[in-house]
């Protein structure tokens, strides 16, 4: 039994193969913005595989993977949906609720609808949320200001952002695809594989 590994995206190209032409313009300007202090992307989805998630020998559950974006404010009471309370269902500590872990950006663009419980449709609809800071939901019984919870991350702070650089964020979350990688996912009924 193999592991399935995705490090053959036009970034990976870009950034670590040495082939300057594998991002072009629009990519590169996206790169720059994510990893930008302004937009805050880096924080939550860094490293090789873009995810603050992954773990190391010998640690457990690091609290630090796990980030409540203002997705909800149930009530205004700084609440999630209760059957989705995220960390605080194993912690059963206030501060983490809505608290989930990032995912890894890699094949992103594969893997609609986003958010941890799929609640945006597509990847323009998530930077539309992170530039205004959260989700305000105003009516149902989800109700509530998101970018007003209190146990919100300190870096989904909300920020401008212009047509072309949402583009340009959009040009690079597709860079980090690999075509390869939907290939070999598929399960081979060779027997000799």
């Amino acid at each position: 039994m193999g592991s399935l590994t995705s490090f053959d995206t036009p970034f990976d190209h870009y950034a670590y193969g040495g082939q300057d032409d594998a991002l072009d313009e629009r990519a590169i300007r996206g790169l720059n913005h994510f990893f930008s202090e302004r937009f805050e992307c880096h924080h939550c989805h860094g490293g090789m595989n873009f995810t603050a998630s992954s773990t190391h020998g010998g640690v457990a559950l690091p609290s630090a993977t796990f980030h409540n974006t203002g997705l909800y404010n149930v009530g205004g009471k700084n609440a999630y949906p209760g059957h989705d309370q995220g960390l605080y269902g194993l912690t059963e500590q206030p501060t983490d609720r809505g608290k989930f872990r990032a995912p890894t950006l890699r094949n992103i663009a594969l893997t609609a609808p986003y958010m941890h419980d799929g609640s945006l449709p597509d990847l323009g609809a998530v930077l539309d949320f992170y530039a205004a800071g959260g989700r305000n939901v105003t009516t149902g019984p989800y109700a509530g200001d998101g970018r007003a919870n209190a146990y919100k991350s300190q870096f989904v702070r909300g920020f401008d952002m212009t047509p072309a650089e949402r583009d340009d964020l959009l040009a690079f979350l597709h860079a980090l695809t690999d075509p390869s990688f939907i290939e070999r996912a598929v399960p081979s009924r060779d027997p000799s594989r």
